[in-house]
């Protein structure tokens, strides 16, 4: 929020961003406010639910919804200067403000579950009926338009994640790849699932689980090491936790090892066949519709329900090999110079 509140002044006022880099939010509110009454601006502010109180955590980013208070305490701001902003931005008119939040602020509805006079709020459903079928098509998947959309409203509630991820299942669907309806029957196929003994919350964790099941075992470990991580991975970064490198020649304490038995590690197969099946196990997985890949960054970054599940799934050993894994990248790596308006990651 502190970075929102100096990006935001500079854009309103076309003026530079140092003019208000450092100043506190209280300072900025007046000067940010005045500009969006002056003019009409859109401001989308995506994933607020992280300026909460519920989410105040070091492992919000693999949260799951079920383990997160929604109580009213819980859905304050972090900073009471951040739930005065929100609150002032509420009457920021002509402006208009479109947030996305897992939680209703109570700086948006009070202590009451009822929003504030200016607030509109929409809860987002699942998908339509003809976009969730659209979805299953663009992915492959074939067989009776009605009988998919039935099957996606029923036990789905046309939750685009978990039509994704439905779609990911069909296709790899051995004896028929792609065929829903042979699928949908098998015992061995949908029908193991068992979704309508489920509540649609169990139903999520359900289908999420065997997705994971059927990951090979490098593409799963893949999955949950960038689930580690809280936000978007570079590729880079994914490269380095690449789980089909194989493991250096072990060093000593009385020896370390020479540069010709590292060149020789890198010169081996096992080691240069280690980029092609990391790349191999990226565009499964964003077929499986567990990963998002960002082409224009070129980044890697899940789901926040598929992170937290993925997270959440390994045993206490594989979940902190992952950590010390994770760690000892970034700790390799030299410190990074901030200029200007960047950011650290």
């Amino acid at each position: 929020m502190a970075d929102f509140t100096s990006r935001a002044p500079a854009y309103t006022t076309a003026k530079p961003q140092r003019e208000f880099r450092g100043r506190k939010t209280a300072a900025l509110a007046p000067t940010l406010i005045e500009a969006l009454q002056r003019r009409p601006f859109l401001l989308v502010l995506d994933g607020l639910e992280r300026v909460l109180v519920a989410y105040h955590r070091l492992d919000a980013a693999q949260a799951r919804d079920d383990q997160v208070e929604s109580d009213v305490d819980h859905r304050a701001c972090i900073k009471p200067e951040d739930s005065d902003l929100r609150c002032r931005l509420v009457t920021a008119a002509p402006t208009k403000i479109l947030v996305t939040s897992r939680l209703m602020p109570t700086a948006l509805a009070g202590k009451s579950v009822r929003p504030l006079p200016a607030v509109r709020p929409h809860l987002l459903a699942g998908l339509h009926a003809d976009d969730a079928l659209a979805l299953m098509r663009g992915q492959g998947v074939r067989g009776d338009g009605h009988v998919i959309q039935q099957y996606l409203r029923e036990n789905l509630g046309n939750h685009p994640l978990l039509v994704g991820v439905v779609a990911g299942l069909v296709n790899d669907y051995v004896p028929d790849p792609g065929n829903f309806k042979r699928w949908a029957d098998d015992p061995q196929g949908g029908a193991s699932l068992e979704l309508s003994k489920l509540d649609m919350s169990q139903r999520r964790t359900h289908i999420l689980a065997g997705a994971l099941a059927g990951l090979p075992k490098g593409s799963r470990q893949l999955l949950s090491r960038i689930a580690a991580l809280a936000d978007a991975v570079a590729f880079d970064t994914v490269v380095a936790l690449n789980p089909f490198l194989p493991a250096p020649p072990k060093a000593t304490s009385r020896r370390r090892l020479s540069a010709e038995e590292m060149n020789a590690h890198r010169q081996s197969e096992a080691y240069r066949g280690a980029l092609p099946r990391l790349v191999s196990a990226l565009q499964d997985l964003q077929r499986r519709g567990l990963l998002q890949w960002d082409r224009q960054e070129n980044s890697y970054d899940l789901h926040p329900v598929v992170r937290g599940y993925s997270f959440d799934s390994l045993e206490d050993e594989e979940r902190t090999d992952i950590c010390n894994r994770v760690v000892d990248y970034f700790q390799s790596r030299p410190p990074r110079r901030l200029r200007g308006g960047d950011n650290a990651r």
